[in-house]
């Protein structure tokens, strides 16, 4: 038996598209040329090989099945295999469902919200810069500030010639 697509699709989407221990995202941004890489692997919790870490123990029809799997990073998965005694099958369905319920707190979290996804053309600064001066700290306020205003699709005049009031007294 394989693990078949659905099962994939469950795991990627349960973990968030994230190794459960590293909480690295498992795929790279694609290039002009080239698509992202994907290094993002289902590992088995309990082995599928009679001789594998953690075999033993779970019915044939379940080895391949979505409770039996843990999406992980492909260095964590090498060291989940090397690592059978720390990484027992106890501790990686741990694992797993610590990672699953932070992917739902944080999904549930942003319901609402905005999510901002960075852009590889575009990669933000790892280090802050440090103001020490006025200047270059207004420089950067300057160039944020907005000076038009939009109003809202069908206002009568007076509410409208009231928005605009209210809008020139704030600007001042």
């Amino acid at each position: 038996m394989s693990i078949s697509e659905k099962t994939r699709k469950i795991i990627w989407i349960q973990a968030g598209g994230m190794c459960a221990i590293c909480k690295e995202q498992v795929i790279t941004p694609g290039t002009a040329s080239d698509d992202p890489s994907v290094f993002g692997e289902e590992a088995h919790i309990v082995a599928r090989s009679s001789g594998g870490p953690r075999a033993g123990g779970l019915a044939e029809e379940l080895i391949d099945g979505h409770a039996n799997l843990i999406l992980l990073c492909s260095k964590d998965h090498k060291r989940v295999d090397d690592q059978p005694g720390y990484f027992s099958v106890e501790r990686l369905r741990r694992i797993k469902a610590d990672h699953e319920a932070w992917v739902r707190s944080v999904a549930d979290a942003d319901t609402d919200r905005m999510r901002l996804v960075p852009d590889p053309l575009h990669p933000q600064p790892k280090v802050l810069k440090l103001i020490t001066r006025a200047n270059p700290l207004w420089n950067m306020i300057k160039e944020s500030v907005a000076f038009e205003y939009a109003m809202p699709d069908g206002l009568r005049d007076d509410d409208e010639d009231l928005t605009l009031g209210i809008q020139r007294n704030w600007a001042v």
